[in-house]
């Protein structure tokens, strides 16, 4: 009965990203979920569990908590998005970088950067 009131299976990426602007917060173990957060503007913090969940938020700079400092204590939704220590600026100035890579790379094989990759490095 709980399910069937409170879950959703969103059916592509844009409904996911949809569904998460209704939310205040989002708290995930997984990056994908962290990342479709960040996508919506909604708060996010990602509780890095393993190294490879640590290695992805520390290069995505997305907000991150360790999990040891998670279980450490009972946390409030307020205490753990301000344990992140999140830099919206950051993020961007890390995802321009990294799209500017991957532009040199395409460009260096003789393609042609798309509008959408182009668009990280414009904006």
């Amino acid at each position: 009965r709980f399910l069937r009131a409170h879950l959703c299976v969103p059916d592509s990426i844009d409904g996911w990203i949809h569904h998460l602007r209704g939310f205040d917060a989002s708290v995930n173990t997984r990056i994908h979920g962290t990342m479709m957060a960040v996508a919506a503007g909604t708060p996010c913090v990602c509780i890095a569990h393993d190294t490879r969940t640590r290695e992805l938020t520390k290069v995505m700079h997305v907000p991150t908590i360790d999990v040891a400092g998670f279980l450490e204590r009972r946390y409030s939704i307020r205490e753990v998005m301000e344990a992140t220590k999140f830099s919206g600026a950051a993020l961007h100035a890390n995802r321009r970088e990294i799209a500017a890579g991957f532009a040199a790379m395409v460009e260096a094989a003789g393609l042609t950067v798309s509008r959408h990759l182009r668009g990280f490095l414009d904006g």
